[in-house]
This record gives C-alpha cells, sequence and structure tokens, in this order.
C-alpha cells in the first residue's frame, strides 16, 4: 500500500481527501496542493484566483518589485489600493505614490545617513513610498526628486538643507527670492540673481549691471555716500568728486555749520564797513 500515493512528500493520512487548493483533485493524490484557484505558491496573501483577478503574479510574492509583497500592498483584492491614482494598482506599481521616485528607492533610503534605511523619514507614521512629502519640509518629493544637490549623500526629497546652504529647504520654501530661476531650497546662493541687493545699498544687482557699480560694495567710488543714494541724488556713484553737492545729500556733513546753502554767495565785511563810511559821511555834510 502505498502512504504517499500523490509523491509530494507528505502522508496521504496527513493529506486526507479535502481540497485545499480547489482544483478539484483530492489532496492525497494531488502533487501539488497549490495550483488551484484557492492556492497560494508564492505565499503573498492573495489566493491565485484573486491574483488572476488582479492581474498580479501568483509566483511572485512582490509582483512589482518595490520590496512590498502583494498581499500588504492589495489588503482588500475586491478594492485594490491605487495610492496615485494612475489606474495601475499599487501591487502592480513601482511608483506607488506617483512622484516619480521607485517605491523600492523609498523604502531603503537612508535619510539621515546612519546606514540604516529610514521608510517613513519625516515619522509622520506615512511611509515615504505613499508620502507626497517624505521629509515633512514643505514642498513635494515630485518636486525636489532624488537628486542630489548638495552632493552629501542624502538625497534632495528627503534632505532637510537640499542644497547645503545652513537654512532648512523649511525656511526657504519654493520662491525665487533673488530672481536667478532657481528655487531658494535649491539656490546655496540666494544673493546672486538680478532682484538681489547683496551690498544693501539700495540698488538691485541688475541695476548696478547697467550703472557699472560693484554689486558688493555700497559705496563704488568710495567718497562715503552709499550707491544708491547717489542715484536718488542725482549725483555720480562712480566718481568721488560729489562734494560741490554732498551737503544737499541726507546725511552728509559737507556745508554744515555756516547755515548757508552750498553756491550761494555771501556778503563780504568790507563792503559793509564802506556803506558806513558813506553814511556818516553824506550826513556831517547835511550839517553843514
Amino acid at each position: 500500500m502505498d502512504e504517499d500515493s500523490d509523491g509530494d512528500g507528505a502522508l496521504d493520512v496527513d493529506e486526507g481527501v479535502g481540497d485545499i487548493d480547489q482544483d478539484g483533485i483530492p489532496n492525497f493524490v494531488d502533487a501539488d496542493d497549490t495550483d488551484g484557484p484557492e492556492g497560494d505558491p508564492d505565499g503573498d496573501g492573495l489566493t491565485n484566483g484573486e491574483e488572476e483577478d488582479l492581474g498580479t503574479d501568483p509566483l511572485e510574492p512582490d509582483s512589482d518589485g518595490d520590496g512590498v509583497d502583494d498581499g500588504e500592498e492589495c489588503p482588500d483584492p475586491m478594492a485594490p489600493t491605487d495610492t496615485d491614482g494612475d489606474g495601475l494598482i499599487d501591487a502592480l506599481d513601482a511608483d506607488d505614490d506617483g512622484d516619480g521616485i521607485d517605491s523600492l528607492d523609498e523604502w531603503t533610503v537612508d535619510a539621515d545617513g546612519d546606514g540604516a534605511p529610514d521608510e517613513d523619514a519625516d515619522g509622520d507614521g506615512q511611509p515615504n513610498c505613499l508620502d507626497e512629502d517624505s521629509d515633512g519640509d514643505g514642498i513635494t518629493d515630485l518636486v525636489e526628486g532624488d537628486g542630489d544637490a548638495d552632493g552629501d549623500g542624502i538625497p534632495n526629497y528627503v534632505d532637510l538643507d537640499s542644497d547645503g546652504d545652513g537654512e532648512s529647504d523649511e525656511d526657504e520654501g519654493d520662491g525665487d527670492v533673488d530672481g536667478d530661476g532657481v528655487p531658494n531650497w535649491l539656490d546655496p546662493e540666494d544673493q546672486d540673481g538680478p532682484t538681489a541687493d547683496p551690498d544693501e545699498d539700495g540698488l538691485t544687482n541688475a541695476e548696478e549691471d547697467d550703472l557699472g557699480t560693484d554689486p558688493l560694495n555700497e559705496d563704488t567710488d568710495g567718497d562715503g555716500l552709499g550707491d544708491g543714494e547717489e542715484v536718488e541724488a542725482g549725483t555720480d556713484p562712480l566718481s568721488p568728486d560729489t562734494e560741490e553737492l554732498a551737503g544737499e545729500l541726507p546725511g552728509s556733513s559737507v556745508g554744515e555749520g555756516c547755515g548757508c546753502s552750498q553756491g550761494e554767495p555771501q556778503p563780504r565785511p568790507g563792503w559793509a564797513l564802506l556803506l558806513v563810511g558813506l553814511f556818516f559821511l553824506g550826513f556831517r555834510r547835511g550839517r553843514a
């Protein structure tokens, strides 16, 4: 008598006459008890029938190769999850959240440089592969991408200071303060664009470029008057020979102390004495 009728290594008495995989063949004579519609040969938690309906691979626990088993990505086969709404269920989608970064990379990324994967970089309870903003800096992963702007080994989407300028991406935001076409979070130098004013003289880099003044020197001609002051007053910020107009500029000390305006003629003392003398001479002649 054959104690293992199907030769599958399991005794007939142990397999019994049931049909675990629902293929119509009793277990004790079924050499493969996992190939029927109710079988789960890859052990991913989904039956062959469910995998057939979903389009996943019944012999591969992770059909999309993203590091997460099909059953985990599809806990309810009747309502399969499609996180990014792209028409491709997560179990078949290599980029579950549609941010342009492979889910496998998001599962295994090392966000803090300690050599261990950080599957939830910002600790918000949402794994990176399902999180629109993995590092929680207010700038989406889709925008930041998986490049490494500052070359520190940490991808931008989990790097709190992507450009390495010492200011966090969250504080810098996605604006462009200097108008150079590079967003602040990605721009290590926020003062080199046309609308910036690094020397704080009241003139932008673009204006200084047009004037020929030094955008890094608030007083290009070294005359003690800021470039912006001179432009406002109508003097030449490239020429230190502006003393005659300096007294008219706010804060200038030139011309102070006499209570008069530069270039205005003043009465001479000699003329006053002459007038007084003529007056007395005329007076004495009149009495005579």
